[in-house]
């Protein structure tokens, strides 16, 4: 059986700087990360696993992160100045090199942000070609990639609110592909996948249901390329 082959798998995506993995992944993480905080993080401290870790300031894994938390996409070529931005906005960052564990792919980021009173960590990693996929979101365990939007919904399980979750969101004849309901200790964050793209109110709706701790959604991301071969 012969093996196809797009031109994606051959060229990789439109992007800024020397790697599909350590440059336009990296961004894609960043932008997943602050699409997930729901806000602009006035803080960031990022840590690097294996190879993200050992080549970050060659391959400029740290200022693709950084520029992806700054919404700024691979292929825009303000993303080399993405520290000189952030320091502008007075936005504090560091990065650290450090080992995750031996079962995570090598390159994988973790994100702790910060803004106000509000703090988050999300774990991403770049499995090749510029694609990602976010597989932590504050110890919950996640598969998300940027060809998805994505609504996220962390409550308290004394509040059984799935349902009431569900059905805001088809009112809204939103197309649910996929549910998943991963729970850490007392908490469960609702991953809900749909087709279209979500908007602000409905997270207004959201936020009055009992026992929500916190709710944001992700866009899927325009200029993402994914190989569907």
């Amino acid at each position: 059986m012969s093996e196809t082959w797009s031109i994606f798998d051959v060229i990789g995506p439109v992007m800024i700087g020397p790697s599909s993995s350590h440059t336009a992944g990296a961004c894609f993480i960043g932008l997943m990360a602050r699409q997930i905080f729901g806000e602009e993080p006035k803080e960031v401290k990022i840590k690097l696993h294996g190879s993200y870790g050992e080549v970050y300031k060659g391959h400029g894994t740290d200022i693709a992160i950084l520029a992806g938390l700054l919404n700024i996409q691979p292929h825009e070529s303000i993303l080399a100045q993405s520290m000189e931005i952030a320091k502008k906005k007075k936005i504090k960052f560091e990065f650290e090199s450090c080992n995750l564990g031996s079962n995570l792919h090598p390159n994988t980021a973790l994100i702790k942000m910060i803004a106000k009173d509000k703090k988050m960590y999300v774990q991403g990693e770049s499995i090749g070609g510029g694609k990602c996929k976010i597989t932590e979101i504050d110890k919950a365990i996640v598969s998300i990639g940027p060809e998805m939007s994505c609504l996220l919904v962390k409550y308290d399980n004394k509040n059984n609110i799935l349902t009431d979750i569900i059905n805001i969101v088809t009112k809204r004849n939103f197309h649910i592909n996929q549910i998943d309901t991963p729970v850490y200790k007392d908490v469960t964050l609702a991953v809900i996948m749909v087709r279209e793209h979500f908007e602000n109110d409905i997270l207004n709706d959201i936020k009055k249901l009992p026992g929500v701790i916190f709710t944001s959604y992700i866009n899927h991301i325009s200029h993402y390329n994914q190989n569907y071969d």
